[in-house]
């Protein structure tokens, strides 16, 4: 969930501060573990996300079925949560 609110965040802050120029990025997000070497991330669930900021149109956000699937029983678990919403 912090994720979307962050690439959410991130979409926000590209499109005030981009003065008049296009400045829309695509974004991909996964669920995973991911290894950190000196702030270089690898692993398979790096390259998914990367393979979904690929096809994500600019200024949109894709998330992997996985995410999405986590982030929904999440939502039933807490009841008021969903993928684009604060908790």
């Amino acid at each position: 969930m912090e994720a979307v609110r962050c690439a959410m965040a991130l979409q926000e802050t590209l499109s005030h501060e981009s003065k008049g120029r296009d400045l829309r990025v695509g974004i991909g997000i996964h669920l995973g573990d991911i290894v950190d070497k000196a702030g270089d991330l690898f692993g398979t669930e790096v390259n998914v996300a990367a393979r979904l900021e690929g096809i994500a149109a600019p200024g949109a956000i894709v998330v992997s079925a996985r995410f999405e699937m986590q982030s929904r029983e999440n939502s039933r678990t807490f009841g008021h949560c969903n993928v684009l919403s604060d908790c």
